[in-house]
Parts: structure tokens; C-alpha cells; sequence
């Protein structure tokens, strides 16, 4: 009997000893929306939410889906709304039409970007399949549609090849050089026969 009496003394002052630590550490409570749980290590991931002690130590989480538990000392259980990913289309200046009148075409550059809500950093770039395809702008599209008046067709100048004026010009030369030599000709034949012409008639005068 003395036996089963210190048995359950033993045991109700293990479970008065419970009561003061749970009455230390607080009571189970459900967790406040708002609080900032994105700088503690300690947070507790529920889904899409996170549970956090406003000091930062380590959640006491009883109940999960209801976010209820506790926190150590004087410190308050609160829960923060996971920060969320936006994916948005971001597009750049057009480029110059490709043409000055009649139908050109203008481009400009389109990216997807992956935003994170309540973070500072800078929106990173994704694969186009992680935003909304049908809200995707044109990335070209035509421009000057207005036909051309007035201004004549561009026709591109043709130049003659080096070896061709080099030809024409050697062709030249020798068309030159030939016609000379047979006027040389012609005048040497000439001269020819008048001097023996005057050979002739001074014999016959002796």
C-alpha cells in the first residue's frame, strides 16, 4: 500500500510539474496572422503558409491544419503567407522598321519573368512556358504599310572587273600601236616611190 501511494504522488507531481512548464512556455494558441516569419530559421512549413515564434526560437505546433501550439516564454505564435511567384511577360523597344515605305517589319524583344512577392531581388528570367500564352505580345509585327510614291526602284550599280579594264586597255594600246605602224607603212611605201621616181628621170637625162 506505502508502495502505491508514493507511486501516485510520484505521479501527480510529474503532472503538476507538466502544468507549470506548459503555464511557462504559454498556452496553445492559434497562430496570428501577419507575422514575419521569413527572417527566423525556426519556422514551421504548413502548406502554404509558414508558423513562427515573434523571437524566433523553435514553434511548439500541436495542430498543423488549425496552426495551434505553443511558444516558449512570453513569445507569440504567429503565421505568414508563403511568398508567392508571379510569372508576367516583359517586353522591350521596337526596332526600327525595316523598311522606309511598302510593308516592313519592326521586332522587339519579349521575356518571361518569375517575380517574388515581398523579396527585393531582382525578377529572374524563365522559360517562356511559365506564363500565360495567350497573353503573350507579338514580338513582331508590320510596319510602313503604306505603299511607295514617287520614289524610283533602287537598281544596284554594276562594276566591271579589274581584268576587263585591264583588257580594254592592253586592247587599246595594241589597236593603237597597229594603226601606227601601218601608217609608218604606208608612208615609207610612199617615199619609196617618189624617190625612185626621181631616180628614174635624172637617168633618162644623161
Amino acid at each position: 500500500m506505502g508502495c502505491f501511494t508514493s507511486f501516485a504522488r510520484t505521479s501527480v507531481a510529474l503532472v503538476a510539474l507538466s502544468l507549470l512548464v506548459l503555464q511557462a512556455s504559454g498556452e496553445e494558441v492559434k497562430a496570428r496572422e501577419g507575422a514575419d516569419c521569413a527572417q527566423c530559421s525556426n519556422k514551421v512549413d504548413v502548406g502554404d503558409e509558414w508558423l513562427c515564434c515573434s523571437d524566433c526560437s523553435e514553434p511548439q505546433i500541436t495542430d498543423a491544419d488549425a496552426q495551434v501550439g505553443y511558444c516558449q516564454m512570453d513569445a507569440s505564435l504567429g503565421s505568414q503567407l508563403k511568398p508567392q511567384e508571379v510569372f508576367r511577360w516583359n517586353t522591350g523597344e521596337w526596332t526600327p522598321c525595316s523598311r522606309h515605305c511598302g510593308e516592313g517589319v519592326r521586332k522587339r524583344r519579349v521575356k518571361c519573368l518569375r517575380y517574388v512577392e515581398h523579396v527585393l531581388n531582382l525578377p529572374a528570367v524563365v522559360d517562356d512556358s511559365e506564363c500565360l500564352a495567350a497573353t503573350m505580345p507579338a514580338r513582331e509585327e508590320g510596319c510602313n504599310l503604306t505603299a511607295c510614291q514617287g520614289i524610283k526602284p533602287y537598281h544596284k550599280k554594276r562594276h566591271v572587273p579589274i581584268w576587263a579594264i585591264v583588257l580594254i586597255s592592253l586592247s587599246t594600246v595594241a589597236a593603237a600601236g597597229g594603226l601606227a605602224f601601218a601608217s609608218y607603212l604606208v608612208y615609207k611605201r610612199r617615199t619609196e616611190n617618189s624617190n625612185h621616181g626621181f631616180v628614174y628621170v635624172m637617168l633618162e637625162g644623161y
